[in-house]
């Protein structure tokens, strides 16, 4: 068995260089008659024989006697190249992981807001900056599928946030929540050039806060939503950017 799988692959090799049994033969200083039954497997060449065979073959002699190809030793320059590589990737892992503790840590400081869109920003830049100059070599797909889960643990915090710093600023000026919807509803009906009476604005008023209090959870759903999108968006373009920055950048699935 050992030895016809030994003449099959002598006699692939052979082919593949291009030479014939007799040319074969008249190398090595033999008779095809010898090179026919190496092949059909009826012998095998003297161990003398191997080192030249295997060089006139393309083979090494190891390969020669396995009866097949061996995956070559990565040399030290792709051993060092791997080592980089991991080198990177560990890096933009630990600053991925540093972008996100700040931005989510922004959204529990709900006593200094200004803080927290400083730590927003900051958490946003770094998550665009550490993957253009620490690229991994993650394809599109996986990186925009990261990017969600990243929107994912801010929960929504942008928007909530935003809201809060605007409704805190409106109260300031003495103004209460329901104040301030029902300036916007006014404003809304100015907008639009509609007439309304004093009645009609309460109970668009008091209809409005109702529905906010009923579907408060289903808002922060949409914001949570509308945060994984932004995370996504960010993901997108970070790849666009690293991508037109180093183009031999090859992705992995």
């Amino acid at each position: 068995m050992e030895n016809r799988k030994i003449g099959a692959f002598i006699a692939e090799r052979r082919k593949e260089s291009g030479l014939t049994q007799q040319a074969l033969a008249d190398r090595l200083g033999l008779t095809n008659k010898a090179v026919s039954k190496w092949e059909t497997g009826d012998g095998l060449p003297d161990i003398t024989i191997l080192p030249a065979l295997a060089e006139n073959l393309g083979v090494t002699v190891d390969e020669l006697l396995a009866g097949e190809r061996r995956p070559k030793t990565p040399g030290i320059g792709e051993q060092t190249r791997k080592y980089l590589e991991d080198r990177a990737h560990r890096r933009q892992i630990v600053g991925l992981l540093a972008v996100a503790v700040i931005g989510v840590g922004g959204g529990l400081l709900r006593t200094s807001e200004w803080l927290y869109w400083v730590m927003l920003i900051v958490s946003i830049a770094g998550y665009i900056g550490v993957h253009v100059y620490f690229p991994g070599k993650e394809s599109l797909r996986r990186r925009v599928l990261f990017g969600a889960l990243w929107g994912a643990g801010m929960k929504g915090l942008p928007f909530v946030a935003l809201y809060t710093s605007w409704m805190r600023g409106q109260i300031a000026d003495g103004s209460t929540p329901k104040a301030v919807i029902k300036d916007l509803v006014i404003d809304w009906y100015e907008w639009t050039g509609r007439s309304f009476e004093l009645g009609e604005i309460n109970q668009r008023t008091t209809q409005i806060m109702d529905w906010i209090t009923t579907y408060y959870r289903l808002l922060l759903v949409v914001a949570w939503i509308l945060t994984v999108l932004l995370g996504m968006l960010l993901a997108f373009l970070s790849w666009k950017v690293q991508h037109k920055k180093n183009p031999k950048i090859v992705s992995k699935d």
